[in-house]
């Protein structure tokens, strides 16, 4: 039910039903669920403050998922937040993401898109770019995911987002395009120049699922 309120933009309804919900499931993942789902509602907001308190707490959550759930949010927040001294920046973003969340995508790249003109060295725009990207693959518009991510690997190489980025491309290509080639492509970039990234692992799956296709070797220049 909360999360319907949130849907129909009665976010502090919803945020009365979450903390019901942590009190009553206080030491269950049910109630660390909510309780990071009430720290988004008021990151929704511009609560920025009051968010980082929640999610703090969460941070040592038993719950892995909700954990790293916790602490992307939170370091999003700390790294972003201050740095042009009206906060507008990251009130306008966070408020897209509270449209995005609501599926009111149009609006939400609206919003994304006024940062990147207006803050144009602002160190969100990658974070910009990489949730058009997703709002585009939920749209079916793959041409535009796939432009918005390649502008993360060209303008933010030090990007912490490049690899999501470049795996993400790599499976649009892969499962939506039918592009094997590009897929294999940035697959490979991250095995060959991302080794420590999350993945790795599923990187060297998929394109040795795909090089079996073509017959192709994992070589760094083949």
């Amino acid at each position: 039910l909360a999360d319907i309120l949130v849907l129909e933009d009665n976010i502090w309804e919803a945020s009365l039903k979450y903390l019901q919900i942590e009190k009553q499931f206080k030491d269950d993942q049910l109630g660390h669920l909510a309780k990071f789902k009430n720290a988004q509602v008021y990151y929704f907001s511009g609560e920025y403050d009051w968010c980082q308190s929640q999610l703090d707490v969460l941070k040592a959550s038993t719950s892995k998922l909700i954990a790293n759930d916790a602490l992307e949010l939170s370091v999003l927040i700390s790294d972003n937040f201050n740095m042009d001294t009206s906060e507008t920046a990251m009130k306008l973003f966070s408020y897209a993401d509270m449209l995005s969340a609501q599926q009111q995508y149009s609006e939400a790249i609206i919003l994304y898109d006024s940062v990147l003109n207006n803050f144009k060295n602002h160190s969100l725009n990658d974070e910009i770019l990489f949730r058009k990207a997703k709002i585009h693959l939920k749209q079916n518009n793959y041409s535009q995911a796939i432009n918005n991510l390649l502008e993360i690997e060209k303008n933010f190489p030090n990007s912490i987002l490049l690899d999501n980025s470049l795996f993400l491309a790599g499976c649009i290509y892969q499962e939506n395009m039918k592009d094997i080639d590009s897929a294999k492509k940035y697959f490979k970039t991250i095995l060959f120049e991302h080794q420590g990234s999350l993945y790795t692992a599923e990187a060297r799956k998929r394109f040795r699922k795909l090089a079996g296709i073509t017959n192709e070797k994992i070589i760094k220049n083949s």
